[in-house]
């Protein structure tokens, strides 16, 4: 008997830890993303200084919590979302608004979809 409450006591905890890490891998992307759906709009207007402000925080977020990220995460997912970082910091924010306000709105929606990959459904467990 004393080994089941140490079986479900362990599971208890690696449930705990999970849901835990996907909350904070949903809360991370809803933040990083948007950062950056602010720097869209803001890239839109024609306010390209606070446009690349607005992305570097998010890259600071993202790198910030990268390592959990990366705990809960496929890794070619998150290679493209640090290309797509790369991108934002290159020639784009001195070239033209448009451009930069695509790779950030294109970034946005990665980041969402990595998110939302992530997270358990029903027809999962089936």
């Amino acid at each position: 008997m004393k080994f089941l409450w140490i079986g479900l006591g362990i599971l208890s905890l690696l449930l705990v830890i999970s849901v835990a890490g996907l909350y904070c891998l949903d809360n991370t992307a809803d933040q990083v993303a948007g950062l950056l759906e602010t720097a869209w709009q803001q890239s839109l207007a024609g306010n390209l200084d606070q446009a690349v402000r607005q992305a570097g925080q998010a890259e600071a977020l993202w790198q910030r919590r990268y390592g959990l990220v990366a705990s809960m995460a496929d890794h070619h997912d998150l290679e493209e979302i640090s290309l797509g970082f790369s991108e934002l910091g290159g020639w784009q924010a001195l070239n033209s608004g448009e451009n930069y306000a695509m790779v950030c709105l294109r970034l946005a929606g990665q980041i969402r979809e990595l998110a939302r990959g992530e997270k358990p459904a029903y027809y999962n467990f089936l």
